[in-house]
């Protein structure tokens, strides 16, 4: 019994390697099954997850900074400058983690992407039939061309986080320097001076959500 079960999955395998590659990529051409190719289903499986896991990093990190925002602003009214002054730090220190967070994922996607095309165009050259390689290399072209708005999208996004950011760490100083200040009414900065750094920083970590559900949306389903 155990020798007709192993029989029976090496006959399996061996049809399955038999399947070519381009048999596999000139079927239904919609858009969920066009890269279920048979050399990168793991690779694409690894970038879809680095894209989610990203996109949930990016929900956090923007949350976590526009609410340190806000509550830097009231910081300044505080009496107790000492208090003032370790709370705003915690708050720069939630707010730095979670940016690390999502430029280490964001640059796992970037990678996954990267290993996915560079396998594709090595494997592609090594068709002996022209036809197939043509056609091995228009799929690759459509990936790339799918890939590029989501590239950028990560990279803007990223660097949309980076100027509330300054004004958080601008106002960690400011309230060490106020913690020493010998004047008893020191004037706080202007309320409003985060309202277009976090207006910028939403819009981005909005679009940078609906970049990704477009990516994801079009990878095959059912690749292992």
């Amino acid at each position: 019994m155990a020798r007709r079960f192993s029989q029976l999955v090496v006959s399996i395998g061996l049809a399955v390697a038999a399947v070519p590659v381009a048999s596999i990529l000139g079927g239904c051409r919609n858009d969920r099954s066009i890269y279920a190719d048979a050399f990168a289903p793991n690779r694409l499986r690894n970038l879809e997850r680095s894209v989610i896991s990203a996109q949930e990093a990016c929900k956090v990190a923007a949350g976590e900074i526009e609410r340190g925002s806000i509550a830097m602003v009231a910081l300044f009214e505080e009496s107790d400058r000492d208090e003032a002054f370790v709370a705003a730090r915690r708050i720069a220190a939630r707010a730095r983690g979670r940016l690390t967070a999502l430029e280490n994922r964001i640059r796992n996607v970037e990678n996954n992407a990267l290993e996915l095309l560079e396998e594709w165009a090595r494997e592609t050259r090594s068709f002996k039939d022209n036809q197939l390689k043509a056609r091995s290399r228009a799929d690759l072209a459509d990936l790339k061309a799918r890939w590029e708005p989501l590239r950028r999208t990560l990279s803007d996004t990223k660097q949309s986080f980076k100027p509330v950011m300054v004004v958080i760490e601008d106002d960690v100083l400011s309230l060490k320097h106020r913690r020493s200040a010998l004047s008893p009414a020191l004037p706080a900065p202007a309320a409003g001076r985060y309202e277009t750094s976090v207006k910028e920083m939403r819009r981005w970590a909005q679009l940078f959500d609906g970049a990704c559900n477009e990516f994801t949306a079009m990878l095959p389903s059912g690749v292992a």
